[in-house]
């Protein structure tokens, strides 16, 4: 079903050409990993939602993510789904306040804090991130945006098919929050657009 307004609901099915690929979904606005949903049969689309979807071959490659919108008119999108449960995770002090819990599955968005090229990077290169926004237990602000984090590569692609842009993979490893670092655990990321040629930004949970 190609990606569109529609009336009522629709229903989809995804396939990929390669043999014994698995296709894994998202309609949350998450990147799509083997965590994700897999795709077992013909789905239901019944309000305003972006679809993401990758598939994995049987010897571990992963294609590029596959994105279509479905606008259910006079439907509201579907509310984002929470990502894990809160628990305590790591501990952080305001300046002049007691510890604070940062719960587990608190999103971090993050933004590269220079410019990282496919076509250099290798696998184990350090990364220096930023935090795109202040990161709150309730109401009080425990890490302020603009803090620094590290990031480690664990993949690159610098060869792009038929033009397209190369690809870089990494996984966050902590920030620094006012002297205290915080062990960062991913399990869910958004992948943002391609700048140029060379350089993707990331923001990551």
């Amino acid at each position: 079903m190609k990606p569109g307004a529609y009336s009522a609901a629709v229903t989809l099915k995804m396939k990929d050409s390669t043999r014994g690929a698995v296709i894994y979904y998202t309609t949350d606005g998450w990147t799509p990993t083997e965590a994700s949903t897999r795709y077992t049969g013909p789905i239901t689309i019944d309000s305003t939602t972006t679809l993401q979807a990758i598939a994995i071959s049987p010897y571990g490659g992963r294609s590029r993510i596959a994105k279509a919108v479905y606008t259910l008119n006079g439907v509201p999108p579907a509310p984002p789904a929470e990502q894990s449960t809160p628990a305590p995770a790591n501990a952080v002090t305001p300046p002049g306040s007691q510890k604070l819990l940062l719960a587990r599955g608190t999103a971090m968005p993050l933004v590269f804090a220079a410019d990282v090229s496919s076509k250099k990077a290798e696998v184990g290169d350090k990364i220096s991130l930023t935090l795109a926004e202040n990161v709150k237990v309730g109401d009080v602000v425990v890490v302020t945006k603009g803090t620094p984090a590290v990031a480690t590569v664990t993949e690159v692609d610098g060869n792009g098919v038929m033009g397209l842009p190369g690809e870089i993979f990494f996984q966050v490893d902590s920030l620094l929050a006012d002297g205290t670092v915080v062990k960062v655990r991913g399990s869910a990321a958004k992948e943002a657009a391609f700048v140029d040629a060379d350089t993707l930004l990331s923001p990551a949970k």
